[in-house]
């Protein structure tokens, strides 16, 4: 119970829950962006056959934010996103691997 009442009157706990609210409504509204920016890709796609490079590498961005607030919240990382540390660029996100649908089957052992 001590641990309780020592945690409870600590700074640095107070100050904590106050970044994790913050950054929670914050990742509210990059997730409200990227919906406007999925919207206006969609009407871009739909007009000119392809979406704007540059939209695709905002949007890039704030999805590694997102990705970046999550972890600082969920305790994954005790680095503070944005504005604490720089702006994660587009760049820094590895292109998704394609995975077959279908597991490879492995080879048979030939017969001698």
């Amino acid at each position: 119970m001590s641990d309780f009442k020592t945690n409870l009157s600590d700074e640095a706990w107070w100050l904590r829950l106050v970044y994790l609210v913050v950054f929670y409504l914050l990742a509210g509204l990059a997730m409200a962006l990227v919906a406007v920016i999925a919207l206006i890709q969609l009407a871009l796609s739909l007009v000119s056959g392809e979406g704007n490079a540059t939209l695709a590498s905002v949007s890039g961005g704030v999805n590694r934010f997102l990705f970046q607030v999550m972890q600082f919240i969920c305790g994954n990382s005790p680095v503070k996103p944005f504005p604490f540390s720089d702006w994660p660029d587009a760049e820094e996100i590895s292109e998704p691997e394609l995975v077959p649908d279908e597991p490879e089957q492995p080879e048979k052992p030939r017969e001698m």
